[in-house]
């Protein structure tokens, strides 16, 4: 006799129930979470980075050709990885998640050597010099001139 679709979908609704209390009581489960929580905060910092360095990169007009297409299409691969976690995380774990996102950010600030907060050393650049060794003129905010 054959199953109909409504008693397939439930004895696969029942193996997978059977398989998840397996994943639960093996711990399998737990670590999955710790470990998408670890990827999270890895992605989240990541953007945070690539933000900094377009930023950077845009207020010394530069325009980095090749790496700033792949920045774009980074940036939509990590909107739609937020957006598809963000479904499965409570309120209270983003509060949790934004705490951890400063406390990572400083420890791997003091991880690589890499300050948090930068600003460019424009009093260093005399503007006209450079202007004048390369025979152009420089589109830079006055107040960066000194």
């Amino acid at each position: 006799m054959k199953k109909s679709i409504k008693e397939i979908q439930r004895e696969q609704t029942i193996l997978r129930n059977a398989y998840i209390e397996v994943a639960i009581q093996t711990g399998a489960i737990e670590r999955v979470t710790k470990l998408m929580s670890a990827v999270y905060l890895l992605i989240s910092h990541s953007a945070v980075l690539v933000d900094d360095i377009k930023d950077i990169l845009e207020s010394h007009k530069l325009q980095p050709g090749r790496l700033k297409n792949l920045s774009k299409k980074l940036e939509n691969a990590y909107e739609e990885y937020f957006r598809e976690y963000s479904r499965m995380v409570s309120s209270e774990q983003t509060v949790n998640w934004a705490e951890d996102l400063t406390n990572f950010g400083e420890v791997f600030s003091q991880f690589t050597g890499i300050p948090v907060e930068w600003e460019p050393a424009t009093e260093k650049v005399n503007i006209e010099e450079v202007e004048n060794k390369y025979s152009v003129k420089l589109s830079i905010n006055q107040a960066e001139r000194h």
